[in-house]
């Protein structure tokens, strides 16, 4: 279920799409990188804060999602266009295995 979508700057020049998981160690959030495609090597490893740090959403975005997140909430970041129209609902993720 989606519940939010933004316009993000981020000061990287990795051109590339990314998937983070919140989870909790230690009663502690942290963000954990899902392996994708040419990603695959930073599947489970902790998003550091120099990288969060490189972040910058509309702060009203992140006052309205921060109450949201949970252990399991996973966002999607990528420079690429998610759909056909601005806000169009997609399923970019499902948990479900696909038949053959």
């Amino acid at each position: 279920m989606e519940i939010g979508r933004s316009v993000a700057e981020i000061a990287d020049d990795d051109p590339g799409s990314h998937v983070i998981n919140l989870v909790f160690k230690g009663g502690r959030p942290h963000w954990v990188y899902v392996g994708l495609p040419g990603h695959a090597g930073d599947a489970d490893r902790e998003v550091d804060e120099a990288t969060l740090n490189r972040i910058h959403l509309p702060r009203r975005f992140h006052d309205l999602v921060k109450k949201e997140l949970g252990p399991g909430a996973t966002i999607l970041v990528t420079n690429s266009r998610v759909g056909a129209r601005p806000l169009e609902r997609l399923t970019i993720m499902d948990a479900i295995t696909p038949l053959p």
